[in-house]
């Protein structure tokens, strides 16, 4: 008798723990709390919901300050905070984002949905039309945008069916709400730039007559830029036409002119030319067949990178020689860095400095009549024999 009142208290001491009829927030067992978990200590479901540490509707740890308030979110958005964004039915959590257009709304920088996420556009596809990812993350919309292309063009059109005829009409529309200029397909220049203290995009992308492309013409300059903040990407220059002619120009105490997956090719003439700006940038840029030397720099800060510059020059500079790369007055305490790129074939000599400047992963080699770097530059070539990858332009 003794026995059996000791298993009938242990039973109904189990019953009190883990009830066979729950109330609500008890549980037996994980299925019991939808969208939570079950405390096997005290058979109570967990807390949870979409918030973060020390949020009164937290998933609730040591490191929560604030009473928990157990939530799961089902369809409306307005049942989660604005800064978390818009309700995932499938898991009861506020999410930032389902869709590119939960993004888009609340920051224009960062507009593309990604694992629940919004971050900045990487590439022109994740943007819609006019499909355009800027340097800043957000995707230009059709206002903001120029469109220039020689087929079904007018003189009074700019927009992506009825585009300017000429880069002269389209950059002089340019202004505050507009600027992004698209270049489509071949295009006669000049093309010249001057963004005063604001921004400037050019988007290289291909038309009806084929890849985008800018033709400097006999003995002038196919692009030149003298103010602001430009960038220009996805476009080739060629068809120099003289020996006096020149690929790119940019000029001024205060111009910054990025260049990316820009190419070069001019046969006669000089490729790049930059002369007392502020900055140039080059990234995935080719500088080729340019007979009066391909990249002529002075008294301008820059950062080339993951860049090819061969079988160009000779160039001249008051009675110095070279063929890949000049550099000239050099900015004390300025940025003047080199690094993968690939120096070749070039006529004599191949990179030549009047002073030292960074470098990293140059490679400089095969080109013709004498020096490869002078010595000045101080720059020691990295060889492609040792099997590094860090060795050259990665293109």
């Amino acid at each position: 008798m003794q026995r059996f009142g000791i298993a009938l208290a242990i039973a109904l001491a189990c019953a009190a723990c883990n009830p066979t009829n729950l109330k609500q927030g008890y549980c037996r067992s994980k299925s019991d709390c939808p969208g939570s978990s079950c405390n096997m200590t005290t058979w109570k479901c967990n807390p949870a919901d979409g918030g973060t540490d020390g949020d009164a509707r937290d998933g609730g740890d040591a490191r929560d300050t604030a009473p928990e308030v157990p939530f799961n979110c089902h369809t409306a958005n307005d049942m989660c905070p604005a800064d978390a964004g818009v309700c995932n039915p499938d898991g009861g959590m506020c999410v930032e984002c389902l869709m590119d257009e939960h993004c888009s709304a609340r920051n224009p920088n960062a507009p593309i949905c990604a694992a629940q996420m919004c971050r900045a556009c990487t590439t022109d596809d994740e943007c819609p039309d006019p499909k355009i990812c800027l340097p800043d993350g957000h995707c230009a919309t059709p206002g903001e945008v120029i469109f220039v292309e020689q087929a079904g063009c007018s003189a009074d059109g700019g927009t992506t069916s009825t585009p300017y005829c000429t880069l002269i009409d389209g950059a002089g529309h340019l202004e505050s709400s507009h600027t992004v200029l698209v270049a489509r397909g071949p295009l006669n220049g000049p093309l010249a730039l001057n963004g005063g203290t604001g921004k400037i995009f050019v988007v290289g992308k291909p038309g009806s007559g084929g890849p985008a492309k800018i033709g400097a013409g006999v003995g002038t300059t196919a692009v030149t830029v003298s103010g602001g903040d430009v960038s220009i990407r996805d476009l080739e220059v060629l068809s120099g036409g003289s020996p006096a002619s020149k690929g790119i120009v940019v000029t001024g105490a205060t111009t910054s002119l990025t260049l990316s997956n820009v190419k070069v090719d001019l046969g006669m003439g000089l490729g790049v030319q930059a002369a007392t700006a502020e900055f140039l940038t080059m990234d995935h840029c080719t500088v080729t067949g340019n007979d009066q030397g391909g990249i002529r720099l002075d008294g301008t800060q820059f950062r080339i990178t993951n860049t090819k510059v061969t079988s160009n020059g000779p160039g001249d500079d008051a009675g110095t020689g070279w063929g890949g790369l000049r550099i000239t007055n050099i900015v004390t305490n300025g940025t003047h860095s080199l690094e993968l790129m690939t120096v070749t074939n070039n006529m004599n000599v191949g990179i030549s400095c009047s002073a030292a400047v960074n470098f990293s992963g140059v490679l400089v080699a095969d080109n013709t009549g004498g020096l490869q770097v002078t010595g000045s530059c101080s720059i020691t070539p990295c060889s492609l024999d040792a099997g590094t990858t860090t060795c050259g332009a990665q293109f």
